[in-house]
């Protein structure tokens, strides 16, 4: 188990100035600059047994920020999996978290450009054994913490994602319940249920919400959904 600080994200001077000026679509800040959420409250809201898989796997974190969600992440995968952790900004550094999950951070806008994520070729440690191997295949999960809302076409960009995973995969979505904007940070967001809308439409059978918590804006509440 990783051994998470239960510290806020301090904002330097540099992320102040990113953060006065609204972020382009396909990008998102750490969620702890606009709310105080510990990495505690964040790997409680993603938790679910569906994640403890006895193999290694391999991850795509889009809109990653600074990793809160990254290493919450990481700490229901088995070692020698990956999480490839995807932003237009580069906060997070690559790392090899204390269970063995290699975190890849790859600059990129995932809205608008192919990421590329079946030919990233990435282990953890020396040579790929057979054991490892799984993870240099396309991405088994999908997580969206706090970058989704900022997704006006939604449907497009789960279509072309689906290039980009295994034929049988997971998303899992991190998201504030209601379909109004609700501040410059928070431009698209999708409700529960429209989710399940959004999803069943796409194809995928099993849209189930896992966990909510408050959030500051309107008594809307976060709340976390996984999608297969």
């Amino acid at each position: 188990m990783i051994i998470l600080k239960c510290e806020k994200e301090k904002i330097t001077h540099r992320h102040r100035r990113a953060l006065s000026a609204r972020r382009p679509a396909g990008t998102h800040p750490n969620f702890s600059y606009i709310h105080p959420m510990t990495p505690h409250q964040a790997l409680a809201l993603i938790s679910t047994p569906a994640l403890r898989l006895n193999y290694p796997t391999r991850w795509a974190d889009l809109g990653c920020g600074t990793g809160l969600f990254t290493l919450a992440l990481a700490n229901f995968l088995q070692p020698a999996s990956i999480i490839n952790a995807v932003d237009r900004h580069t906060y997070l550094r690559q790392q090899t978290t204390p269970n063995q999950i290699a975190i890849q951070p790859l600059k990129a806008d995932f809205e608008k450009e192919e990421l590329g994520l079946r030919n990233l070729e990435t282990f953890v440690g020396a040579a790929p054994t057979r054991s490892s191997s799984v993870a240099t295949f396309a991405p088994l999960g999908c997580l969206m913490a706090n970058s989704f809302h900022y997704i006006k076409d939604k449907p497009a960009l789960l279509q072309r994602l689906k290039t980009s995973l295994r034929p049988s995969h997971f998303f899992l979505i991190v998201e504030y319940d209601t379909d109004k904007s609700v501040s410059t940070w928070v431009p698209y967001p999708i409700s529960f249920s429209a989710l399940q809308s959004l999803f069943h439409t796409a194809g995928y059978t099993t849209v189930i919400r896992l966990h909510d918590q408050p959030s500051i804006y309107n008594n809307n509440k976060l709340y976390s959904a996984l999608i297969t």
